[in-house]
């Protein structure tokens, strides 16, 4: 049987692999002298708009948490968003192999039950991804009414069906979530029952034991759903750290060559699907997809996109995964004390 630590080891080395072969086409060389241009002040300008984000997802996180009765410290909910970030940028397919690890360790955290812990960053994390989507569509819609090129247009229609029908499935989803909540329940009742009989020493939990589960998490995620102002607060605070997400590559460009707002606005949303790939963080694809936009939308130049690149990852995704990574290891030692 193959381990899921050898699964995750083989993405990342899949993803090494993207990465290497990305730098030996574009210029390993080039690139790390391009990004030696760069003063000390400009690196930390950088470092700084990229942790940015953090603050203003945890906010989100703590509004979340403390709507469906898991109130928690603001700089606790800070520290458990970068938490969870950690886990997405080391479980393949990105929010969704991160989201059970993040939301056990939020449980354990606010001392909440786990389906609560789970509607709370679930919510947060489908928020994300629909502003995500919005953006692709305001940048792709921005480059096409500017002319710069031609495969906006074409885009803007793909990511406009793509978000019509995330919200026609929300909405369809929300009005049958008694229909899909029994649905879960028969399946996950039915998985844990084959698993119980192979594991040696667990028994699967009983179907009613799995129906108090899911029913909670339904009861969490409509609490949410119910406080509009809390709603709407989160969604500007999604929307705020999206933005300033897309600023951090600007401000990159910004310091090696003179990019259109515009075309950034439109390829890191676009960039930001390659975290779907089944490598940790979508390492190797992320860099691949943004160093090709970059030369094709924004019309960079192969050593420019690479550094830039390098440098967004590092600053707006690496260094706040390396937090969110010292932040879990601080919780878990604290809870085993």
């Amino acid at each position: 049987m193959i381990s899921r630590r050898q699964v995750q080891a083989a993405g990342v080395l899949v993803g090494l692999a993207t990465v290497a072969l990305a730098g030996y086409v574009v210029g390993f060389t080039d690139v790390l002298a391009t990004i030696q241009t760069l003063s000390v002040r400009q690196t930390l300008v950088l470092v700084g708009i990229g942790l940015v984000p953090l603050g203003l997802w945890g906010v989100g996180l703590w509004l979340a948490l403390d709507t469906i009765g898991a109130t928690t410290a603001l700089g606790r909910a800070v520290l458990l968003f970068c938490v969870s970030l950690f886990f997405n940028s080391v479980t393949p397919f990105g929010q969704a192999g991160g989201a059970p690890l993040s939301g056990g360790v939020i449980a354990q955290a606010v001392r909440t039950p786990y389906e609560r812990a789970l509607a709370a960053i679930g919510g947060l994390n489908a928020i994300n991804t629909l502003a995500t989507l919005c953006l692709w569509v305001l940048g792709g819609a921005a480059l096409a009414a500017s002319g710069e090129t031609t495969g906006a247009r074409g885009s803007v229609v793909v990511a406009t069906i793509g978000v019509t029908g995330t919200a026609v499935a929300v909405v369809l989803g929300w009005r049958a979530r008694e229909t899909l909540a029994g649905f879960v329940t028969r399946a996950l009742a039915s998985t844990l029952a084959v698993a119980g009989r192979f594991a040696p020493r667990w028994s699967a939990p009983p179907a009613t034991a799995v129906a108090d589960r899911v029913d909670g998490f339904v009861a969490a995620i409509e609490r949410l759903a119910a406080s509009r102002r809390r709603l709407v607060g989160i969604l500007c605070l999604v929307v705020a750290g999206q933005l300033t997400v897309v600023f951090v590559l600007y401000t990159a460009l910004t310091f090696l060559s003179d990019p259109a707002f515009a075309a950034v606005l439109f390829v890191v949303p676009l960039s930001r699907t390659a975290t779907a790939v089944p490598t940790p963080g979508g390492i190797g694809g992320a860099e691949a997809l943004m160093t090709s936009l970059l030369v094709t939308v924004a019309g960079t130049s192969p050593v420019v996109a690479g550094a830039a690149t390098v440098l967004y990852r590092v600053t707006a995704f690496w260094i706040p995964a390396l937090i969110g990574g010292v932040g879990a290891a601080g919780l878990l030692l604290g809870s085993r004390r």
